[in-house]
């Protein structure tokens, strides 16, 4: 067993300990290592992206893309980008798969992203439209994802 294996585990299970782990593959795209290096982006993280299983092949063979007009979107809270996250169970969310007996499996991805010059914030602001107040309403909400675009 690769000691890759017993960390990517301890990283699923610091936010969802009750999940059962089937399989773990180490997947390169090729050329995409060669890519990444020419860009020269700093701020490397591994981070998860769930994904709906009709999107698996098309990230597979394409990798992840701004706005496929392949994929199904599952959320654009922040507005068109990869969505991505330090927590395992906030990407669980994302996932959808394949029901079998009484278990349903998915798939995730852990993703090495090169985040580049980041800008933290703390809360995101998201607009409502469904009042005819001249007061913008506003709520809140938790921004614990990582958007490229």
């Amino acid at each position: 067993e690769d000691i890759d294996y017993h960390s990517i585990l301890r990283y699923i299970w610091a936010s969802e300990s009750t999940i059962d782990i089937e399989q773990i593959f180490k997947i390169a795209r090729p050329n995409e290592d060669e890519r990444l290096r020419k860009r020269n982006l700093n701020n490397h993280y591994l981070l998860w992206h769930g994904t709906s299983i009709c999107n698996l092949i098309s990230i597979l063979t394409r990798g992840l893309l701004v706005g496929s007009l392949v994929a199904n979107a599952t959320g654009s809270l922040f507005g068109k980008g990869i969505y991505t996250a330090d927590v395992f169970k906030k990407s669980l969310g994302y996932c959808s798969g394949v029901k079998q007996n009484d278990n349903e499996r998915c798939f995730m991805l852990l993703c090495e992203v090169a985040l580049g010059n980041i800008k933290e914030v703390g809360a995101s602001r998201v607009q409502t439209n469904d009042d005819d107040d001249d007061e913008e309403d506003e709520d809140e909400v938790k921004d614990d994802d990582a958007v490229l675009d």
